[in-house]
């Protein structure tokens, strides 16, 4: 995920991508994929739409139109609204959600973040107010205590809901499992027993290193296959973190494509994978493809040398080590960030590159350099050219 690209920051747009990995409706809704305009956080379509009413507005929008939200203005120094019928809205009708509005009340759009000020320890939320004072330069901190409670438990709410608790793991029943030693589903006995997440001490999940609270861009990076030789395969978008669902689902395409799994997988975060794949939710027979199953029976799933220090983990130290595999004596498992090392010098060029341009320069340059490597690996006599292929 070293070369991203900056996306619109209207995210309820009905934009999904194929994700295998999730039953129900196998798809992820990303939002909008378009680059924003110059000196904007929006696309030119979505920030036409969006400069009237909101996200709502842009089309086919996921997003509900907003409720009027009141607090009570206190110390908004910078917010005058004495005789300003468009910002001041007391005694209006409201919504039937909240009560018609008390006198020093006023309308705002949104509760856009939340801090705790050092000096008072209380905390503090950031408001986007309504009526001609929505813009982000008229944006004020004000005290909870300014705020109906039923607006801060909805803000929690949603916060809560972006970024839901992932379901426990338990001991899986695996009487017709026909496992390959080391794999994923492999056990001595007949089941597959997992620790829970929260047993796992090593701080390596992706899902989690998100940009801060209240930031104000969206972006996308890649995410690339390599065979241990240093020639790369497949590449893909990533959107938001580097998250599990998104990883998973990849795999899963490619290795349909190829028409094969491979007996070894290194991946950085292979420990969260491997929980992630075997979640008691998602590890049903019935409910997996062919490959799906492959995967989890004859893979074996290993965190590479350059990242394995970083898992402290019991459950990872047993699981995921790399020096307790034989064929990985003087092989690189490294090759990955080789090559995001690599691509990090394209990264100011790409930057706001629209997302054809950015899949197909990165793609063309890729192309570029897997010839230059096998030219090397044949001078060496590494690499054997076959009919039809390498």
């Amino acid at each position: 995920m070293k070369c991203r690209r900056s996306l619109c920051a209207n995210k309820w747009r009905p934009v999904t991508i194929p994700c295998p990995g999730l039953f129900g409706d196998p798809v992820m809704h990303v939002g909008c994929q378009e680059t924003p305009a110059p000196r904007s956080r929006f696309c030119n379509e979505c920030r036409n739409h969006c400069a009237g009413g909101g996200p709502s507005e842009a089309p086919n929008s996921t997003r509900g139109p907003l409720p009027p939200l009141r607090v009570t203005r206190a110390t908004s120094s910078s917010l005058v609204v004495e005789g300003d019928a468009d910002a001041s809205t007391e005694g209006a009708e409201s919504d039937s959600e909240y009560a018609p509005l008390q006198k020093g009340e006023f309308l705002v759009n949104a509760l856009l973040d939340v801090r705790v000020n050092p000096e008072l320890q209380k905390r503090e939320f950031r408001i986007r107010w309504g009526g001609k004072w929505n813009h982000s330069k008229h944006d004020t901190w004000e005290p909870e205590s300014n705020i109906r409670p039923s607006l801060v438990e909805d803000f929690f709410s949603e916060r809560q809901a972006l970024h839901p608790k992932k379901p426990g793991v338990a001991s899986v029943n695996l009487d017709d499992l026909q496992a390959i030693e080391g794999s994923l589903a492999y056990t001595d006995g007949d089941k597959v027993s997992r620790a829970s997440g929260s047993a796992q001490s090593c701080n390596t999940l992706k899902d989690e290193h998100q940009s801060a609270p209240g930031a104000r861009e969206r972006s996308a990076g890649v995410f690339a296959i390599c065979w241990t030789c240093g020639i790369a395969f497949g590449l893909t978008e990533l959107y938001g973190s580097e998250g599990n669902s998104q990883v998973y689902a990849f795999l899963i395409i490619m290795w349909s494509i190829l028409g094969n799994v491979p007996s070894l997988f290194g991946y950085d975060d292979g420990c969260h994978l491997a929980r992630y794949i075997l979640n008691k939710v998602r590890f049903i027979k019935e409910k997996m493809t062919t490959i799906q199953w492959r995967f989890a029976n004859e893979c074996r799933v290993f965190v590479d040398k350059f990242h394995f220090p970083n898992h402290v983990g019991d459950w990872c130290q047993d699981m995921m080590d790399p020096y307790k595999l034989s064929a990985l004596d003087g092989v690189d498992t490294q090759v990955c960030e080789k090559l995001f090392s690599w691509m990090r010098n394209y990264k100011h060029v790409v930057r706001n590159m629209n997302k054809s341009r950015f899949t197909f320069f990165l793609l063309r340059m890729l192309q570029l350099k897997n010839e230059k490597r096998e030219a090397k690996l044949l001078r060496k006599g590494l690499l054997h050219v076959k009919t039809g292929g390498t």
